[in-house]
């Protein structure tokens, strides 16, 4: 079995992390991130293109929005997940709801992967999802 340095060995050995990860773990975060971005020439081969539609997060108790880029550069950060179980779908934007998303997506109707996604943004100082 080909282990993950023979892949990627840019990416190196896992890291050992707590069980338990929480928000105020983001130090820990920043510094693999700094990390990457400083000592990975592979990381930084460019300033980054925003997707065309991503979350702007804002900060403290605004809540976030659905926002069209034009393509600007700007940092942003990606969620992987699973989208669950189909008999309990996620919030979906649809035509129907798509200008309401443009002005405020209210963190409580998040799913609790989302929230901490928005939040773990928000301390890295990253403005978009």
């Amino acid at each position: 079995m080909l282990g993950a340095t023979t892949l990627w060995p840019v990416i190196g050995a896992a890291r050992t992390v707590s069980p338990v990860f929480t928000l105020e773990d983001v130090d820990l975060v920043s510094q693999w991130l700094r990390e990457c971005l400083e000592l990975h020439p592979e990381c930084s081969i460019g300033e980054p293109r925003l997707p065309t539609r991503v979350l702007f997060v804002g900060s403290g108790n605004q809540d976030p929005y659905l926002y069209e880029s034009q393509r600007e550069i700007a940092q942003y950060t990606a969620l992987s997940h699973c989208w669950g179980d189909p008999r309990h779908p996620p919030l979906r934007t649809t035509v129907a709801c798509l200008s309401a998303r443009k002005k405020s997506i209210p963190l409580h109707e998040l799913p609790p992967t989302f929230v901490d996604s928005v939040l773990l943004t928000r301390k890295l100082g990253i403005k978009y999802l």
